[in-house]
């Protein structure tokens, strides 16, 4: 997937020559997931390799990397006209950006799962899934958390939810039905999505009904 976004193999050896390279395949398959354009997604990876440069000409090749690291180099060279490392993305890009990387960090996923897979799945727990792992802002997490919640009760109403019984039909009539009523399958499909893997962590088996959410992608543009 990472070829789909960066064509060049000097630009994914740049890639990889940073804090964050066992992660971007990863990376690639999350913004596909998302719907992310080839043009959308080849930002991002271009962030990283101005990242990468400031993070090992900063003297810090082959360190963990930290939050205060992005800090630092957001402070020293957002906003700066002609800066050699400016990001590229603008203040909400960046927001996603970096967070979801941290997420992406084996030690970092390793660390979260050991803290929460034995927690009980609740709303109020899933907004802190989205917020920890996945660094998202306060309108998108409240966004997900409807679509959820929608989505729990016209599969189980009042009922105890039973996910391991649950057909995948019962989720492809529920995105049938919202999209009747207010197109956009793209919002529902990410919302349920983010939800599904988040009962996963929880130790519920979602692989059925996570296959079976349709996958949609922005149509290309035509070259000029």
């Amino acid at each position: 997937m990472l070829d789909f976004y960066v064509e060049s193999a000097a630009k994914q050896e740049r890639l990889r020559d940073g804090p964050f390279h066992e992660v971007m395949e990863a990376l690639a398959v999350w913004l596909g997931e998302q719907g992310y354009a080839k043009t959308t997604g080849s930002r991002w990876f271009k962030d990283v390799c101005q990242f990468n440069r400031w993070f090992n000409d900063s003297g810090h090749r082959g360190k963990p990397v930290s939050e205060d690291h992005v800090r630092r180099y957001l402070e020293e060279c957002s906003g700066r006209k002609g800066h050699p490392y400016a990001p590229t993305l603008g203040k909400n890009g960046r927001r996603t950006l970096f967070p979801q990387l941290f997420a992406m960090l084996p030690e970092r996923q390793k660390s979260a799962t050991a803290k929460i897979v034995t927690a009980r799945p609740t709303f109020e727990d899933f907004e802190a899934h989205l917020a920890d792992w996945y660094g998202a802002s306060r309108s998108t997490i409240r966004h997900h958390r409807k679509h959820a919640e929608e989505f729990h009760a016209f599969a189980f109403g009042k009922a105890k939810p039973s996910w391991g019984a649950l057909k995948p039909s019962v989720v492809l009539d529920f995105i049938r039905q919202r999209v009747e009523s207010n197109p956009g399958p793209r919002d529902i499909i990410g919302s349920l999505r983010c939800y599904f893997r988040y009962l996963q962590v929880r130790g519920h088996e979602m692989t059925r009904l996570l296959d079976a959410l349709p996958r949609l992608y922005r149509p290309r543009r035509p070259s000029r």
